[in-house]
């Protein structure tokens, strides 16, 4: 069983993850109604994934996590939100939390997100990930860490930040939903990332996109530009 410590200060959320949980592979060990009291109880009761309100009193979801981090606890982290400011979104993504979840539609949602983070693996509600690749579009631009990326590599990369899935990427370039995995796994060796964010900000150089859009031979490998 995985061990799910829910931090949220509204009883009836708590009481719709209950039921959402019940049944399920994941076990709830706790249950808190403030920041304070989740840094408590995540001492105590040690869970694998921490679900935490963004906006919980006293502390809130992003100083939890801040806190976290700041002594090296990596354990899984689900944000849930009715509404994150650009720079919160940011910096949750920055501290690596693996889940966010709208608390709009949360009990649609959060189970898929559970089954995702408990594998490893980072889930971003759709709208939520399409808002960050806007804000990673929209920053300070800065060149590609290149590892010598194939062109069905860099199309697979400018996909991501249209806020395709695995599958309507695969769909788009005529490749199997598998590969689209196996490639993007490969790709963030390559460059030394986490995750489809990260690989957005990275994509920010509009000629880098230009030239994912343009290939025409998904296998030519593409070489640094010369330096001046």
């Amino acid at each position: 069983m995985t061990r799910v410590l829910i931090a949220d200060s509204h009883p009836l959320v708590i009481l719709g993850i209950e039921a959402l949980l019940r049944g399920s592979d994941f076990e709830i060990v706790g249950k808190v109604r403030d920041g304070i009291a989740a840094m408590a109880a995540v001492k105590s009761r040690q869970p694998d994934i921490v679900v935490l309100d963004a906006a919980l009193p006293l502390r809130s979801g992003i100083e939890v996590v801040r806190s976290l981090r700041s002594r090296d606890d990596g354990r899984c982290v689900v944000l849930l939100t009715a509404g994150i400011t650009d720079a919160e979104m940011l910096e949750a993504l920055d501290l690596k939390v693996q889940g966010l979840v709208p608390k709009e539609g949360e009990h649609l949602l959060l189970m898929s997100c559970l089954k995702e983070v408990s594998q490893g693996r980072q889930w971003i509600e759709r709208s939520l990930m399409q808002r960050a690749f806007s804000i990673a579009r929209a920053g300070e631009t800065k060149p590609m860490r290149n590892s010598g990326l194939t062109l069905r590599e860099r199309a697979v990369a400018y996909l991501v930040t249209r806020g395709l899935r695995n599958r309507e990427i695969g769909e788009e370039l005529g490749i199997v939903e598998g590969t689209v995995k196996v490639t993007l796994n490969r790709m963030f060796t390559k460059l030394n990332i986490d995750n489809r964010v990260e690989l957005a900000m990275l994509m920010r150089d509009s000629s880098l996109s230009d030239e994912a859009k343009s290939g025409t031979d998904p296998d030519r490998q593409i070489e640094p530009p010369a330096r001046m």
